[in-house]
């Protein structure tokens, strides 16, 4: 009996709905409300895509009685756009809108109980991150066997100011630790077809690993003009990640889960290798400026000044997580000046004591200016993530929007 209730109050609603927004349905989206109602109730939502397309829609119509019922329509005449799909029990999203359709009445929602399959774009994903993993170790970390200097080598070789200690390096263990919890976790049937894989990801992090790649590469090689458009590339290609995996959140929707498997990793990435790009710019500045060392003083302080306003951008904003790429920021100046707590004897014969030791004051004010935007800025973030009573209030315009961007999700 109440699952007969759900049935007909289902049905009810959807008609009501749609007769008054005026949009065609699919019949099968009477089987996604009664899924809602039950998972209300304690059941469990199974992930719905484009697997297998009803072969009949529906729209409503109103008849000569003045009663709602639904009028068949024929796919063969509207043909149903390929690219429609709805994702896991998560976040359904539906694309409502017909490929060269002028009437605004037939607006198909369709939905399948079939499993997700894996599509190109997660093998892509393995594919190219293996590679990164595998020039990174073999030609970064070990120098295939000696045959090529590595990268802690040519850093010590091509030594600056801003040069991080050896320790700080290590945050490359927890990015390549938290991608490959991406890379597996994206390839699961209730992650893998979700907007923030197929969306948000997209081919980004695919680019992002052959610049990374061919960065290593060029690097291992001296050739740091190349390897330094690398690193520019994969800031940018990271930057257009995060920026696409924001804007794919379905109805501004923000999970957690989402966050820490699909997100965190590349905010961390992108954090270091903004480090790295600085790092990198004056390191190829010493190398095609060896004899001018007015030039390399210079070079140094711009790099050194430029990750104080990457970190202040991202501490002002208020909405999302945005202290981890400032953290890392922070990580990277304390690596600086430890390495300059006790400097090498080259880097004291190159610049001079006194510049050595004016460059490494600086250093711990800008660690001070960091931390003490960090410090609030992650207390507020607790306090309104564990703290806060999230209260919406809706007048009848914010209701109707609402519902039109809900509609369908789980």
């Amino acid at each position: 009996k109440r699952k007969n209730f759900y049935s007909l109050a289902s049905q009810a609603f959807v008609i009501l709905f749609c007769s008054f927004h005026k949009v065609a349905i699919q019949h099968s989206l009477l089987k996604l409300i009664i899924k809602t109602y039950s998972i209300m109730h304690g059941g469990r939502a199974r992930t719905f895509t484009e697997e297998s397309y009803p072969s009949t829609s529906y729209m409503v119509v109103e008849g000569e009685d003045g009663e709602m019922n639904l009028a068949e329509i024929n796919d063969s005449d509207r043909p149903l756009p390929r690219d429609l799909f709805v994702n896991d029990k998560q976040s359904v999203q539906i694309h409502a809108q017909l490929e060269d359709d002028e009437d605004d009445n037939l607006t198909p929602f369709l939905l399948s109980s079939q499993p997700t399959r894996i599509n190109g774009l997660n093998m892509l994903n393995v594919a190219t991150y293996i590679m990164h993993l595998f020039v990174s170790y073999g030609v970064g970390v070990w120098g295939l066997d000696g045959l090529v200097s590595t990268r802690v080598q040519i850093a010590q070789k091509y030594e600056t100011l801003v040069t991080p200690a050896p320790w700080a390096y290590y945050i490359w263990i927890p990015i390549l630790m938290t991608e490959t919890v991406f890379v597996i976790a994206q390839l699961f049937p209730e992650y893998r077809s979700r907007p923030v894989i197929q969306q948000g990801t997209s081919f980004f992090f695919f680019y992002t690993c052959l610049l990374q790649t061919g960065w290593t590469l060029f690097f291992a090689f001296e050739c740091f003009i190349l390897s330094f458009v690398c690193v520019i590339l994969s800031v940018i290609s990271l930057a257009s990640l995060l920026t696409s995996q924001h804007l794919a959140q379905v109805g501004g929707r923000k999970s957690h889960e989402e966050f820490w498997f699909f997100r965190f990793p590349f905010c961390l990435h992108f954090g270091w290798m903004t480090v790295m790009a600085a790092v990198h710019f004056s390191l190829l500045i010493r190398y095609v400026a060896s004899h001018h060392i007015e030039t390399q003083l210079a070079s140094d302080i711009v790099a050194m000044g430029i990750l104080l306003p990457v970190a202040c951008f991202f501490l002002l904003k208020t909405d999302g997580y945005n202290f981890i790429i400032p953290a890392v920021i922070l990580w990277s100046y304390v690596g600086m000046a430890t390495r300059l707590h006790d400097p090498s004897d080259k880097l004291v014969e190159d610049y001079g004591e006194m510049v050595v030791s004016a460059v490494h004051q600086s250093l711990y004010f800008f660690i001070g200016i960091v931390a003490s935007l960090l410090g609030p800025r992650l207390l507020i973030w607790i306090c309104n993530e564990y703290y806060t009573i999230r209260v919406i209030n809706f007048n009848d315009e914010d209701r109707s929007s609402f519902w039109n961007g809900q509609t369908g999700q789980v």
